[in-house]
C-alpha cells in the first residue's frame, strides 16, 4: 500500500505503527552512510529547485539542522505530523515508576510521512509497504 494511502486515514497510521513497531529492522551493525548518498533532494529536478524571477539561478532546499541527510522543511513538516497524531519523542517516568518510551512509535510516524514526500516528489514505488 502506498504511504499516501495509509496517510488519508488514522486507523491506518495506527495500524502501520504498531505493525512497524513490532517488525523494526536490525541496526546492530549501523551501517557508515554518507550524508551525500542520501540527499535525493538535493538532486536537479523541477520540485527541488526554484528558479527566481529575477535571476536564472536555482535555488536549492537547505538541510536540515540536525539530520543533514533530510531535506529540512520535508522533516520538520514530517515531525508537525507526528506530533500532530499525538507521537512525541520522549521517555519519560509515570507516576508507578515505570518508564514510557514513545520514541519508536514517534519515529515510525515521522518515516511514514517522510517517505510519503519522497514518493510523491519523485514518482517512486515504495516496496516497503
Amino acid at each position: 500500500m502506498e504511504p499516501r494511502k495509509v496517510l488519508n486515514s488514522r486507523e491506518l497510521v495506527e495500524e502501520f505503527v504498531d505493525h512497524f513497531r513490532q517488525h523494526l529492522p536490525d541496526i546492530s551493525e549501523r551501517p557508515d552512510i554518507p550524508v551525500e548518498k542520501v540527499q535525493l533532494w538535493m538532486k536537479e529536478d523541477k520540485h527541488s529547485c526554484r528558479p527566481r524571477k529575477s535571476k536564472k539561478k536555482k535555488r536549492y532546499p537547505r538541510p536540515h539542522s540536525l539530520l543533514k541527510g533530510l531535506k529540512g522543511i520535508d522533516a520538520n513538516r514530517a515531525y508537525d505530523f507526528s506530533i500532530a497524531c499525538n507521537k512525541w519523542c520522549v521517555t519519560f517516568q509515570d507516576e508507578d515508576g515505570k518508564w514510557v518510551d514513545l520514541v519508536d512509535e514517534c519515529m515510525v510516524t515521522f518515516w511514514l510521512k517522510l517517505i510519503s514526500y519522497l514518493v510523491s516528489r519523485y514518482n517512486l514505488h515504495s516496496t516497503s509497504l
